[in-house]
């Protein structure tokens, strides 16, 4: 079952082939015997909901398991962001997302590991202890949501959501070797996802399937007043994936491509643009500029952002509180209770937002934003998506790269943030054991057309089907 997807468990279960309960039984046996780590709370009361559940056969998610990120809220389940500060809360209300996928059926089976407040990719800043890729234990999973990623390369829900400010979903689904969707920004409400960098910040649905992918994000792209931010559009899903993709016109990025230092991932890259030949797309060279600008703009922006919203972690209203009960409690808290990573990023924010240096940096990132942004949307005016890679290479050992050679595994992704576009990730082979992927790139609200070139590419490739050997 735990290689199936949502429509072939449905059709399963309108068979009476296992029941909802036999299902989810199952999979929270997996989760319990998983020594990844990935997976750092089990929710209670899952047998009533499942009953509950069982109901509405006809409910859109109807026999979709699933599992949260640990910086999106669950109502009465601990949300700790992988932080010190965090540690003891508990969550008074679903987040939006959350709330809509619980009432169209989805059982929700627990909650995923992450780097610190989604400040990392690796998911080895974090109170939990790090997370293991399946594939390899030795290995990262990416991050921030590499509990996310890794919990689905091994089967442990159907569906895992993920967050991605700068690459967070996309980078560690292709460290893994599952598919995962950063929709375009304001299409899914944030309304209980704890904010980073909130210009940014776009939460998304990851599996192992498209398929997967496209019927969560058709159940959570819906309109939310509570979020000031969510695109006053038409819905832009649809219900019904097609494979026909003949006639549409993939940009690559062939000078990214060409910059990987492994041979192996450019050949894995030829062989999917070669795959979209054949499925009848158009193929042309473009090229992507500012990328050498894209990550520092990308840094100042999100730290300053960040700085801005974690202010709010001062353990004086809730969250961790130190025993220092001094006139210096306010900075006990916050220096005892933030990591490291989470540290650097206030202070490089406090900085650049600075008298003095907001012009020089904060303001000064904007205007490369908005050169940035004009980048991409030209290219897109000529070709339906954009094929790139999602990373520099593949899954890596923690602690073996500075901190800035962390920074750099952003490079692909970081664009598409400040853009505001979508990007799917979804894999393309395997180089030494450890799963390859790549992104699609589309216009604004163009997130029904990536998940039809995915599900296109996966209907004509195996990739998404295999499973870590340590399973």
């Amino acid at each position: 079952m735990i290689d199936k997807s949502i429509l072939e468990i449905q059709k399963d279960l309108a068979d009476k082939k296992y029941s909802y309960l036999e299902l989810v039984n199952q999979q929270l046996a997996l989760i319990r015997q998983s020594s990844t780590n990935s997976v750092i709370h089990i929710e209670d009361n899952i047998i009533e909901k499942v009953k509950e559940a069982e109901k509405n056969v006809n409910s859109e998610a109807f026999g979709m398991t699933i599992l949260h990120k640990d910086n999106i809220a669950v109502k009465d389940q601990p949300l700790t962001c992988s932080s010190k500060m965090l540690q003891n809360f508990i969550s008074p209300y679903n987040a939006t997302l959350v709330q809509k996928l619980e009432d169209e059926g989805a059982i929700c089976l627990g909650k995923t590991n992450l780097d610190e407040f989604g400040m990392g990719s690796s998911t080895s800043f974090t109170i939990h202890n790090r997370a293991k890729n399946p594939w390899d234990k030795t290995k990262t999973p990416g991050g921030s949501s590499g509990g996310s990623a890794a919990a689905i390369a091994e089967g442990l829900a159907s569906v895992a959501t993920g967050t991605d400010t700068g690459g967070s979903i996309r980078q560690p689904a292709s460290f893994c070797g599952i598919s995962g969707l950063k929709p375009t920004y304001g299409t899914v409400s944030r309304y209980g996802v704890v904010a980073y960098a909130s210009s940014l910040d776009q939460a998304g649905p990851m599996a192992k399937h498209v398929s997967d992918v496209a019927l969560a994000y058709n159940i959570i792209a819906t309109k939310d007043s509570n979020d000031s931010k969510m695109a006053h559009a038409k819905d832009i899903t649809q219900k019904i994936l097609q494979d026909d993709i003949k006639g549409k016109t993939i940009g690559v990025a062939i000078e990214w491509i060409e910059s990987l230092q492994n041979p192996h991932l450019k050949n894995y890259y030829k062989e999917a643009i070669k795959t979209y030949k054949e499925l009848g797309a158009y193929v042309k060279n473009i090229q992507i500029t500012n990328l050498e600008a894209a990550l520092p703009c990308y840094y100042v922006i999100s730290a300053a952002e960040a700085a801005s919203n974690l202010a709010r972690f001062d353990g004086m209203r809730y969250g961790y509180r130190s025993s220092k009960e001094n006139k210096d409690i306010y900075k006990a808290n916050r220096s005892e209770s933030f990591g490291n990573e989470v540290k650097r990023r206030i202070l490089l924010g406090n900085f650049v937002l600075s008298s003095g240096s907001e012009n020089k940096y904060y303001q000064k990132a904007r205007k490369v934003r908005a050169l940035i942004q004009e980048n991409y949307l030209s290219i897109l005016k000529n070709v339906d998506a954009i094929l790139a890679p999602a990373t520099t290479g593949t899954a890596f050992e923690p602690g073996t790269q500075s901190v800035i050679e962390a920074y750099e595994n952003d490079k692909f992704t970081v664009g598409v943030n400040l853009s505001g576009l979508p990007s799917l990730a979804l894999p393309i082979g395997f180089d030494d054991g450890m799963p390859i992927g790549m992104q699609l790139i589309g216009k604004h609200m163009s997130d029904n057309l990536l998940l039809n070139l995915g599900h296109a590419f996966q209907k004509r490739t195996t990739w998404h089907k295999v499973s870590p050997v340590t399973l």
